[in-house]
Order: C-alpha cells, then sequence, then structure tokens
C-alpha cells in the first residue's frame, strides 16, 4: 500500500509539471493513474479535474471533482474546481452553491469570490454578485476583472432600482407583506425580499424592452421568492403569452387572479391566454369578470368583443366594442371592429325577418346567433372530459338547432378526439346552418386542409376572412391553403394581412419567403414546388445536406476542379514541395507560429502556394486551429500550447526566419502574456532569428497615439449595458496595443499586398513592411460546364457576426435569411459559411433546404474553391483574408459592412483602400435591400472597371522567394526602428 502510495505521489508529481506547463492531455492520463493507484489522494483527484476542464470535458471533471469533495468536504480547492466545472456547464445555481461552499471552507481566495460573482450574477442576483465581487477586489487589489466586473454590477443596480422605482410610479400597488419580512434588527427590508423587488423590477424592464425571455427568467425568480406578489405573477404570464407559452401563462396567471380577485389585470391576462389559445367562451367569461373589476380599461372592452365575436355573439361584440370607443375614441381598431359587428347585426336582423330561399336543403334553419348555452359542455369542456361534452353538445342541437355556440362545441370536441370525419361533417353542417359565423368557416377550412381538400379549405378560409378579417388564423389558414394551390400573389396577400394583426407570427414569414421564391422562380419558367415543409424539417435537411456537401452533384465539377488544382501546390505526404514549384535561390528555413484567427492561416497559404519554400517550412498551430488543420502542411504542421513548445520547436528546427502571425493577435487572444511576448522576442533575436509579424491593423498602430485610435464603436441600444466598463474596456487595450507595438516596432511587418504609399504618408516604421506576391494564385481559365448551377457565396466571420448583432439585434439574422431567398429567387446556389449560432437560427427561418448550403467550418481548399468558383462572394467585413484571391483573379466581390475591426479602429480604413484594394474605393451594398441578379450585377460595375488595373498593382509586390531571399539578405540583427 505504502508502495502505491508513493507510486502515486511520483505520478502526480509529474501530471502536475504537465498540467503547469499546458499540457493537458498528457497531465489528465498520468493524474488518471495517479488516482487509480491511491483513490484517497484528493490532490491527485482535484488536479486531473482541473486538466479535464482545459481539455472541454466538463461532464468528467465534475464527477471527478465531486469525488474529491467527497474525500475532504474541509478543502476549498475541490469546490472551486467543481464550480468551474458547473461554470463551463452553464449550470449557474449550482456553480453558485459549490462557490459558496468554497469560500465558506477558505474565505480569502480572490479566485473563488471572483467566480461566485459570475455564477450569481447568471441567475440576476446581482446584489449578492457585487458583495462577491467586492471581496475578490478587496482581498486582490490588483484583479482588474473583479473590478470591471464590480463596476458592472453597480451599474446593473442602479438601472434596476431605476425600474423598480418607474414601476411603482406606474402601479400603484407596492411591495407585497411577504416582501416586507423585517430583518432581525429592525430594518425595513428583508434581503429575500430586496432580491425580489429587483428581479421583479429587472423582470418587468426587460418585459417593456420586448426582450420575453430575459423578463420571463428574472420574473420567475422573483415569483418564487414571494409567491404572493401578485403583480410579478402578472407580468410574467405576460412575459409567457408573448413566447407562445400559453398553458403555462394561463395558469400563472389564474393563481394571480385567486390571490387578487378584485383587481382586473389578473383577469385581463387570464383572458388574453385564453384568446390566444382560442378559448373563446373562457376568454369572454375572463374578460366580463375583468370588467367588474374595472369598467374603464379598454383593452378589457375591446377584447371582450373579439371572443363574443369568435362566438358568434354580434350583440355583445357590438356593445363591447362601443364602450372600447367610448373609453378611447382615438383607437382605429375598436372602430373597425365596432363597424363590423354593426354590420354584422344589420344582416342578422335582415336574415330573421326575411324567410329562407328555396333550395335543396330547406330543411335546415338559418342561423340566429345566440347567446351562450350555458349548458353543461361549457364545464365539461373546460375539464376536457371530451366524451361527455359530446353527448351534451348534441343534447343541445337537439334542443336549439340553430345555436351557433353549440355547432362550434361540437366540432370542437369531435377534434379533440381526433373523429376528423366525423368532425368534417359538422363543420360543413354548421357552416350551411350558421352562413355568417366566420369562426365555424374558419374551422371547416382547416379540417379540409387536414383532408388535403386544397381548394375547398381555401374558399372556406376566404369566407373565414370576410367575415372576420381581423382574424390571425382566417389569414393565415388562408395562406397556407393558397399556398398549396401555388397561388402565390394571395399567399403573400394573406401573409402580409397575417403579420399586420401580429407582426411576431413564427409562420407567417417562412410561408412569405417561399411564396416570393415560387412566384419568382414561376414568372421565370421554373415549375415550382408546391409543397409547404413541415416544422423543423429545414434544419434537419439542411444537416443532411452537409454530409453530402462537397460533391459533383451538388456543386459540380469547377470547385472540386480548382480544388486539385490547389492540393497539387501543397507539399507531399513527406514534406517535400510539390514536383513544379516555383524555385528559391536557396530555400531558407522558415517557422511560422500561428494565433486563434483563420485569417492568419489564410495569408501563409496564400505566401507558401506552389513554392519551393514549402519544402522547408514548419507550422506551430494553438489547438483550436490545429483541430481541424493538422494537414494543412502535411508532415510538418504541429500544435504548441505554451510560450516553452514554441521555444523547444525553435532550438529543434534552428529557422532562419519566424512569423508570429499575428503577434498582436496573440496576445488579445491570451496564448501569450505580453511578457511572453516580450520574452520570446527577445529569445528570437538572441538566436538571429529574422523576426517577422502580421498586422492586422496595417502599421497605423505606430503612426501617433494608440490612445486616439482605439474608440469601441457599439450600437444606441448597447451602451447603457456596456457605458460602465466601455471606458476602462478600451482604456486596457489601448495600453496593450501601446505595449505590443513597443515589444514589435523593430519586427518586420509582412502584408499580403503591396503597400503602396505616397512619400508624404510614409513614416519611418514603414521600412520594416514586406510584401508579395504569389502568381501561383491565379487560377486556370474554368472549363465550360453547361449543367453548373451557378452558386453565391457568403461569408461571416464570429466577431463580424457579433458586430451585426450588436447593430441590428436578432433582425440581422433574418436579413441574412433574406438575402440567402434572393439567391434562390435568382435560380442560384446559395452557400453560406458563418457561425454555428447563425446557421441554427437559420434552420427556423429558412422556408426551404433546397439548393441551399449552410456551413459552420469549410477546410482551407475548400474555402478558397468555393471562392474561385462563385458568381459572386458577399461580406461582411473589407479586410476578410478570403477577398484576397477573388482580387487577385479579377472576381468581383459585394460588400455589405466595413466589418468588426474597423468599426473600433476606424484610422485603418484608409490604409484598406490604399493597400488591400490598391486605391480603389469600394462601395458598400445596403444588405437590407432585396438583391436581383440585375442589382448585383450593378453593384459590381465599378469593379468590373477596375478589375486588370487592381491586378497589375497587385503584382508590383516581389514574389514570395524574392521576398525571403530580401529577409534572409537583411542585417541580422532586428533593430528598433
Amino acid at each position: 500500500m505504502i508502495l502505491r502510495r508513493l507510486r502515486s505521489r511520483r505520478i502526480r508529481r509529474a501530471g502536475t509539471a504537465h498540467l503547469q506547463a499546458g499540457r493537458w492531455a498528457q497531465a489528465e492520463e498520468l493524474l488518471s493513474k495517479a488516482v487509480e493507484l491511491d483513490p484517497d489522494d484528493v490532490w491527485s483527484a482535484n488536479n486531473r479535474a482541473t486538466a479535464l476542464i482545459k481539455l472541454g470535458r466538463f461532464t468528467d471533471a465534475l464527477e471527478v471533482a465531486c469525488a474529491a469533495t467527497e474525500h475532504r468536504g474541509d478543502l476549498p480547492e475541490p469546490h472551486e474546481s467543481a464550480g468551474l466545472a458547473l461554470l463551463s456547464l452553464r449550470r449557474w445555481e449550482e456553480a453558485a452553491a459549490a462557490y459558496g461552499r468554497a469560500v465558506a471552507c477558505a474565505p480569502d481566495r480572490p479566485e473563488a469570490y471572483q467566480r461566485w460573482g459570475i455564477a450569481l450574477s447568471q441567475l440576476g442576483r446581482w446584489d449578492e454578485a457585487r458583495v462577491a465581487w467586492e471581496r475578490a477586489v478587496e482581498l486582490d487589489p490588483t484583479d482588474d476583472t473583479s473590478r470591471e466586473q464590480l463596476e458592472l454590477a453597480h451599474a446593473q443596480l442602479d438601472r434596476l432600482q431605476a425600474a423598480w422605482s418607474a414601476e411603482r410610479a406606474v402601479v400603484a400597488e407596492g411591495p407585497t407583506e411577504a416582501a416586507r419580512e423585517p430583518l432581525p434588527g429592525g430594518g425595513l427590508f428583508s434581503f429575500r425580499g430586496m432580491r425580489q423587488r429587483l428581479l421583479r423590477a429587472a423582470g418587468t424592464a426587460h418585459l417593456r424592452a420586448g426582450r420575453w425571455a430575459a423578463a420571463a427568467a428574472r420574473l420567475e425568480r422573483a415569483g418564487a421568492l414571494d409567491p404572493g406578489d401578485v403583480w410579478c405573477a402578472n407580468n410574467l404570464a405576460t412575459a409567457l403569452i408573448k413566447l407562445g407559452r400559453c398553458e403555462e401563462a394561463l395558469e400563472v396567471a389564474r393563481a394571480a387572479a385567486s390571490l387578487r380577485p378584485d383587481l382586473a389585470e389578473p383577469h385581463e391576462s387570464v383572458g388574453l391566454a385564453l384568446l390566444t389559445l382560442r378559448r373563446w367562451e373562457e376568454a369572454a367569461r375572463a374578460y366580463g369578470r375583468a370588467i367588474e373589476c374595472a369598467d374603464d380599461r379598454h383593452d378589457s372592452h375591446q377584447r371582450l368583443g373579439i371572443a363574443c365575436s369568435q362566438l358568434g355573439r354580434w350583440e355583445e361584440a357590438r356593445a363591447a366594442w362601443e364602450r372600447a370607443v367610448e373609453i378611447a375614441p382615438d383607437d382605429h381598431t375598436s372602430r373597425e371592429q365596432l363597424h363590423l359587428a354593426r354590420g354584422q347585426v344589420d344582416t342578422w336582423q335582415r336574415e330573421k325577418s326575411t324567410p329562407p330561399p328555396a333550395s335543396p336543403r330547406a330543411d335546415v334553419p338559418v342561423c340566429v346567433p345566440s347567446a351562450p348555452m350555458g349548458g353543461p359542455q361549457d364545464d365539461l369542456m373546460a375539464e376536457s372530459r371530451w366524451e361527455e361534452a359530446l353527448a351534451a353538445c348534441h343534447e343541445a342541437i337537439a334542443a336549439r338547432p340553430e345555436a351557433s355556440g353549440a355547432h362550434e362545441q361540437l366540432g370542437v370536441a369531435l377534434m379533440k378526439l381526433e373523429r376528423w370525419d366525423e368532425a368534417l361533417i359538422v363543420a360543413r353542417r354548421a357552416t350551411e346552418c350558421c352562413r355568417d359565423h366566420g369562426g365555424l368557416h374558419l374551422r371547416l377550412g382547416i379540417l379540409l386542409a387536414r383532408c388535403e381538400c386544397w381548394e375547398e379549405a381555401a374558399e372556406a378560409c376566404r369566407q373565414a376572412v370576410a367575415l372576420t378579417p381581423r382574424a390571425v388564423d382566417a389569414h393565415r389558414h388562408l395562406a397556407q391553403a393558397a399556398y398549396h394551390l401555388g397561388f402565390w400573389e394571395e399567399v403573400e396577400a394573406a401573409c402580409a394581412a397575417t403579420l399586420e394583426l401580429a407582426p411576431n407570427d413564427p409562420d407567417a414569414t417562412p410561408l412569405l419567403r417561399a411564396a416570393r421564391i415560387r412566384r419568382r422562380n414561376q414568372g421565370a419558367g421554373r415549375s415550382p414546388t408546391a409543397s409547404a415543409p413541415p416544422p423543423g424539417s429545414v434544419r434537419k435537411a439542411l444537416a443532411a445536406r452537409r454530409e453530402r456537401f462537397w460533391s459533383v452533384a451538388n456543386l459540380g465539377r469547377d470547385p472540386l476542379r480548382v480544388e486539385s488544382w490547389l492540393q497539387g501546390m501543397v507539399c507531399g505526404a513527406d514534406g517535400s514541395p510539390p514536383p513544379d514549384a516555383e524555385p528559391a535561390v536557396r530555400p531558407a528555413r522558415l517557422l511560422f507560429v500561428l494565433d486563434n484567427d483563420y485569417g492568419e492561416l489564410t495569408t501563409l497559404m496564400y505566401l507558401l502556394l506552389g513554392q519551393e519554400l514549402v519544402g522547408s517550412t514548419t507550422l506551430l498551430l494553438p489547438e483550436r486551429l490545429f483541430a481541424n488543420n493538422a494537414a494543412a502542411l502535411p508532415g510538418r504542421t504541429h500544435r504548441y500550447d505554451t510560450l516553452a513548445d514554441i521555444m523547444d520547436r525553435v532550438e529543434r528546427e534552428q529557422p532562419e526566419v519566424v512569423f508570429l502571425c499575428s503577434a498582436y493577435l496573440m496576445t488579445i487572444h491570451e496564448l501569450l502574456t505580453l511578457e511572453e511576448l516580450e520574452e520570446l522576442v527577445g529569445f528570437l533575436r538572441a538566436r538571429r532569428c529574422r523576426i517577422v509579424t502580421t498586422d492586422p491593423f496595417l502599421g497605423v498602430l505606430s503612426q501617433g497615439d494608440v490612445r486616439s485610435l482605439v474608440v469601441f464603436d457599439i450600437s444606441d441600444a448597447a451602451v447603457d449595458l456596456y457605458e460602465a466598463v466601455k471606458d476602462r474596456q478600451e482604456e486596457r487595450l489601448r495600453a496593450h496595443l501601446t505595449r505590443c507595438e513597443e515589444i514589435l516596432r523593430g519586427a518586420h511587418h509582412l502584408y499580403p499586398t503591396f503597400c503602396d504609399l505616397a512619400a508624404e504618408e510614409t513614416r519611418t516604421t514603414d521600412a520594416r513592411n514586406v510584401s508579395f506576391f504569389n502568381s501561383r494564385l491565379l487560377r486556370p481559365d474554368a472549363d465550360d460546364d453547361p449543367e453548373r448551377r451557378p452558386h453565391w457565396l457568403f461569408i461571416l466571420s464570429q466577431a463580424d457576426y457579433e458586430a451585426q448583432v450588436l447593430v441590428e439585434g436578432l433582425a440581422f439574422i433574418d436579413l441574412v435569411a433574406d438575402r440567402i431567398v434572393d439567391a434562390l429567387a435568382a435560380r442560384r446556389h446559395p452557400i453560406l459559411i458563418g457561425p454555428r449560432e447563425l446557421i441554427d437560427a437559420l434552420g427556423d427561418r429558412l422556408p426551404t433546404a433546397e439548393g441551399v448550403d449552410l456551413l459552420h467550418y469549410c477546410p482551407f481548399r475548400q474555402l478558397v474553391a468555393l471562392s474561385l468558383s462563385a458568381e459572386y462572394a458577399f461580406y461582411w467585413n473589407v479586410l476578410s483574408h478570403s477577398i484576397l484571391i477573388r482580387l487577385f483573379n479579377g472576381q468581383p466581390i459585394v460588400v455589405f459592412d466595413k466589418g468588426h475591426l474597423i468599426r473600433n479602429i476606424t484610422a485603418v480604413h484608409e490604409r484598406v483602400v490604399k493597400w488591400y484594394y490598391q486605391g480603389w474605393e469600394m462601395p458598400f451594398t445596403d444588405q437590407k435591400t432585396a438583391m436581383t441578379l440585375e442589382s448585383v450585377a450593378g453593384s459590381c460595375r465599378s469593379f468590373g472597371e477596375e478589375a486588370e488595373r487592381l491586378q497589375r498593382r497587385f503584382a508590383r509586390a516581389p514574389s514570395p522567394a524574392d521576398m525571403i531571399d530580401d529577409l534572409v539578405g537583411r542585417a541580422s540583427e532586428e533593430r528598433p526602428c
């Protein structure tokens, strides 16, 4: 046993050394063996949990950490490891509990308080988060992160207090007695009560701003803290209705109404939930109770009228809308509804006094809309006792055949019992009996649609729309029936009416897009496919398309031919250069160390493709890039995790030139600290290596004061949230970039285009600039492929997606969906490469997956092949690296936005124009405007006029081999300019 423990400790020390060096996989393997040898060794288990977290295996880490806490629950470290795993799994409540236990064990650990605050803030418990971060700052005054988080907590609490004050000014009812729980010391409010009110205020503020999910989350927590708060419950019901969770909303609203039956608002929420669920009879009763509590509320009367009209009780609807107009004379909706009700009542009076016309069905009485039956079927249906309700409806109809409400209830009961044939017979009979009841015509249309009798279904829905023009369901179901018939203009009109009445309707927007595609395709002589996809099928179909994306059947021959051409310019499996590589005078030993940014890999490949240099090049990639690009240079691509890994590779390879791509980003993305970057630069200079960095800032950081260059460009909507920390973050980035610039000032700066500077604009630091032009990137002429369907390529990075969402909100996703639909309508094949979050959201917004490909990752050669074979390529960033290969080949681009970098460092834009675009001021295309073949061609017209000139100007840069020869021939020691 003693020997096992000694061996376990030796292995633990080795595993811990790997852990400290950042070699997570090796550390986890050794520490796992240590735990196996000595299951009671809590330190081996804790360190293993840390390694598992670093590897992204959070569930395994949680299991190991929890086991460690069982052995030594008095130690803070295992609780902290469990908390970190739970944070990574976004299990905020459990993470907060774990860090609470950690600080109870050791109240002097700042990191535990800092992460405890993160978990609490995610739960909306800002007051507790503030306390935790205050303690973290107290323990470690140098921790800028905790200070920023503390500022954010103070700002959030200030806004919540303001929201609470505003809410109390609007709602006369103050906090409930449960919230006014006295403190032991005699204080007015308890900590629990304060937290409850803050959560309620936050939820109410989110509700007013239209952020339904955020509102519901906070109001649910507030309700759990004080179940007696009727206003919290009422607001929660409203948020749930907005989210489409109407059954839950109904339950919450009824609970609120039971707490305060004398208040109108909870009864109104009950009524709104029932209206949304199309339970008209119950909705009418709920609004009746609301009006009994307060007769002067316009919405109650207006919605009571809607419920009564759906029941065919037009006299009651007219009375309700008359009262609504009396309360709010300027409300046009109520006036239109009142006009409709008066017309319906007049029609009823005429039909009542006129004998029914002779017809083959003279035995069927003409319907007289009646008052509610008030029979047993009402309660039975409310309790979902459908068989008993069915029998009661038959009895009611036998007693009063002309009662529209009984016919409607009978149809509902049959549908609930899934007796569709009988329900259809009843619906036909009911509409013949009650010709002026819009709800019955709509139900008939729904049943006919279920039987795929589309012509009859459309006609029934048209009748429903004519009788109840404000009924959202009538317009929606008409659109669906017309879609199946291929009546695209009618679909568009019905969808437009649906969206006018219900702007957030989830079905109308995709159907409208689909109709536009079909109509445009039909106008172009293409056969439409008239079948509406079921919910969720588009996302599944898009995922299935990704499995077979790279194929001739999907893309045609050209992209695959280009990929094969690119493959021939990469080194072989043994690392040797390609057979026809462009020779170098003396191939230098090159080492490329890349950041996480995918664009830097693109720059590297632009430099090496087709060059003999590739055979003497070694590539180091961080974990994120290595996972998908381990074969970027076959046999010559390696992974690095720490500074020591880079130094070891330098000692092994003895490179003459080391490229840090980009050294500026390595520190921003936390692959290296500023101190490590400075150490690395000194290490390379001591070994007389030429140091080259790529520069996303195009040299402007050396032109003047960095402080005047960095200004965060955020939308007005986000200013309030980030105002408290924006200035501090800007200051931190300015200081960081200033230090980066000082460290890298003497390094050569590599650019993939000719650095075109006028004499008066040149700075002394511009002497360090090096650039290249690789003529091997000019693709061979494409062969004619008459069967090929041209594709449009859309490229959007994660950073640019986040920037667009900050400016446009989630409406940006709809803009992207619209542009994809435009491509389909132009009979083109849209291909989007973008973040996974966007891809998933588009799957729920696109009307079809046919002819659409959405990719969240694309290997380099396939990306370039798609770019070079695309008819047009569309970007949201003027600095996107894949733009260049199209410009080199004289192919047009469409740019929607300047991109995230120029939004924050605007001074870069001038050099983008002069270097990236060689003096051509590219036009921006409005992403909110629909695109056609003609409009896209028009936006690219100026490029067509400049293409040859741009190609000539790009070619002024030296070849890759000449550029490297020049670097090697320069002074052996780098000196600051």
